[in-house]
């Protein structure tokens, strides 16, 4: 991990907490253990079968689907996801990851606020309370949402509030070789690069 001024930090491919549960892995590469102060981002490879289930009481989570393709189980509502499927996870919904095989499920997740309550190891929730019950809108694919231009940047929104975020807002965005200007924001940010390279650079504003 390489920390930058102002509270930046960038995380190697190698960096953060690995662990394991059943057919999953997860490496934590952001939240408080950095000092992150809401944020929790989570990189989790899924092998064939159905992970455990996760609730998170009081937090919010995104997914974006990296590599791989399978069924998201939001309250046992199922899902189908490919690359490009965003997922949203309200507080309090169970949530789980099935992946036919052969190859993995790839996903990077961020929670809000960093959970450390949440239920694992929960029995997979893969039928719904409510079967008669429309399934809510929880999943999108960027391919479904219009790309927006803003300066050198193009980004595509995907989980917000149109499927109930209430606290992120989860986007994917295309640089072209080029160099932002300066700017800063009043909220944390974090960033996952799935292609490319870039530098990255913090300027502290001077202390009077």
């Amino acid at each position: 991990m390489i920390e930058l001024g102002g509270g930046c930090r960038v995380i190697g491919p190698e960096d953060g907490k690995v662990a394991r549960e059943g057919n999953r892995r997860w490496r934590q590469t952001i939240g408080q253990f950095i000092q992150a102060r809401d944020i929790a981002q989570v990189e989790s490879l899924v092998n064939a079968g159905v992970t455990d289930g996760r609730i998170n009481p009081t937090s919010e989570e995104v997914h974006f689907v990296l590599e791989g393709a399978g069924t998201c189980y939001i309250d046992g509502y199922a899902y189908t996801v490919e690359p490009g499927s965003a997922a949203y996870v309200p507080p309090g919904a169970a949530c789980c990851w099935q992946n036919p095989g052969p190859g993995p499920l790839r996903i990077v997740s961020v929670c809000c606020p960093e959970a450390h309550d949440g239920s694992r190891g929960l029995v997979p929730l893969t039928e719904p309370a409510d079967p008669a019950r429309p399934a809510p809108p929880r999943v999108i694919h960027e391919r479904d949402r219009r790309a927006q231009q803003t300066g050198i940047r193009t980004f595509t929104v995907l989980a917000d509030n149109d499927v109930g975020c209430q606290r992120v807002t989860q986007f994917l965005g295309v640089i072209t070789p080029s160099e932002a200007p300066p700017h800063y924001h009043t909220y944390e940010e974090e960033i996952y690069i799935i292609d490319g390279t870039a530098v990255v650079a913090t300027k502290v504003a001077p202390t009077k």
